[in-house]
């Protein structure tokens, strides 16, 4: 199957927007610049930024304009756009392409991309006007470099539609296309709502300590015994994006059974990379003291059926493997944007998607997938198909999406309640 992706050309700087050419040519010959000005901004802030518009004779393509506008008093040297993954493609060698232009003479700096009718997004803009560190192209070169443009980035402050913070970013703004598929967890906050609480869990297994945050549905009784989601990256998910209130929604609908979820954090960057590089530890960390903990204070199922492990990045390739190496316990993965490009560091196996490897050479679990992966995601994008290939040749049931975005918690979000509605669709018949 080939997907078209959206990233050709959408850095072309000879891209300009129809309203940005209008505004240039009428700017040369008014006679009264500073109200014509004046008077884009007025139109722009009652409808919203960024501009999209039709490109002609084009109808799967529009033109996206990110807006500055200069503050006055300051002197900016450089701003630059930071639409999740697009940008992030560029940072090491070609970070400029991103950076927007002047209108001479103006307060107005732009940037056009060229992008399919259903690119979904968060986006910044890290602005050198001398209120934060200066902008330098290099920054893109390295990891921590990146990561300090990031925190010091900030929203659009001409789109009122954000995105919260989380574990490396502040508050984003939201870019959704027209044909962006809608999306559950844009349902309204529901009438009735569950109860999270968070706990904290040692482990011996890990020697070490984590806070757990347990949602339980609204009219939860110990007589009835409920389904399970294990979602990792409890830190981000939780506190961060407040997943609870979209399982209120999903129950209120009756798109999801009641269930409840186990949210463990994944403590800091590093000992996430730990743990969730196909670490047997951390499975049995999960397996073996973190559900026996949870099925003792709250009534759960201990039906692999009716029980999902969830993940993003590295907590989708982490999902995957525990369903692979404790599939009497974990009976349905939720892998989005799955690291499957990992390889084994031993010394003897040094295979990339080793993971994938193991799922082909070895008999079938008693295991369902929902896996899905961004179109823009160029580096993960290719493995997460070639796990589908190798799951659909040895039988598993799979449900694969591919979404037009990136490596993104917003397309995660999306996601989410589409991948809980689907892989508890039969939960009736287990139970």
């Amino acid at each position: 199957m080939r997907t078209q992706s959206t990233y050709s050309d959408t850095h072309d700087d000879a891209l300009i927007s129809p309203c940005i050419q209008q505004l240039k040519e009428a700017f040369n010959t008014s006679d009264n610049p500073t109200t014509l000005i004046d008077d884009f901004w007025a139109e722009v802030t009652a409808q919203g930024a960024p501009l999209v518009e039709p490109i002609d004779g084009d109808a799967d393509y529009c033109f996206v304009t990110f807006l500055w506008r200069a503050k006055p008093g300051t002197q900016v040297e450089h701003v630059l756009v930071m639409v999740d993954t697009l940008t992030d493609k560029d940072r090491e060698d070609h970070l400029e392409r991103h950076l927007m232009q002047p209108i001479a003479e103006t307060d107005v700096w732009y940037k056009t991309y060229r992008l399919r009718h259903d690119h979904r997004a968060r986006y910044q803009f890290y602005v050198d006007d001398g209120t934060r560190p200066p902008f330098k192209i290099e920054a893109g070169k390295t990891r921590p470099g990146w990561i300090s443009v990031l925190q010091d980035a900030i929203a659009d402050p001409l789109n009122p539609r954000t995105f919260p913070a989380t574990r490396l970013q502040p508050v984003t703004s939201i870019l959704e296309l027209p044909n962006a598929p809608a999306s559950l967890w844009q349902y309204g906050p529901a009438k009735v709502s569950g109860e999270v609480v968070e706990h904290v869990v040692a482990s011996e297994v890990l020697s070490n300590e984590r806070p757990v945050w347990v949602y339980t549905p609204p009219g939860y009784t110990p007589e009835q015994t409920y389904g399970v989601l294990v979602l990792l990256d409890g830190n981000v998910w939780q506190p961060m994006l407040t997943v609870s209130q979209t399982l209120d929604a999903l129950i209120a609908e009756g798109l999801i059974p009641p269930l409840v979820a186990v949210m463990p954090s994944s403590i800091d960057l590093e000992i996430r990379w730990q743990e969730m590089t196909c670490s047997a530890p951390f499975v049995d960390f999960l397996r073996d003291e973190l559900l026996p903990w949870a099925r003792e204070n709250w009534s759960m199922t201990d039906d692999p059926a009716r029980t999902i492990i969830s993940g993003q990045s590295l907590g989708g390739l982490t999902s995957a493997y525990a369903a692979f190496m404790a599939p009497e316990v974990f009976g349905n993965v939720l892998s989005l944007s799955g690291s499957f490009w990992w390889r084994s560091d031993s010394a003897y196996d040094l295979e990339a998607e080793w993971l994938s490897h193991q799922f082909a050479i070895t008999p079938k679990r008693d295991v369902r997938f929902y896996v899905a992966a961004g179109l823009q995601e160029w580096h993960l994008l290719q493995t997460n198909r070639h796990l589908r290939d190798v799951l659909l040749a040895k039988g598993y049931e799979l449900t694969y999406k591919e979404y037009n975005g990136g490596h993104d918690y917003l397309c995660w979000s999306q996601a989410t309640p589409d991948g809980l509605v689907e892989l508890t669709r039969h939960w009736a018949d287990s139970e």
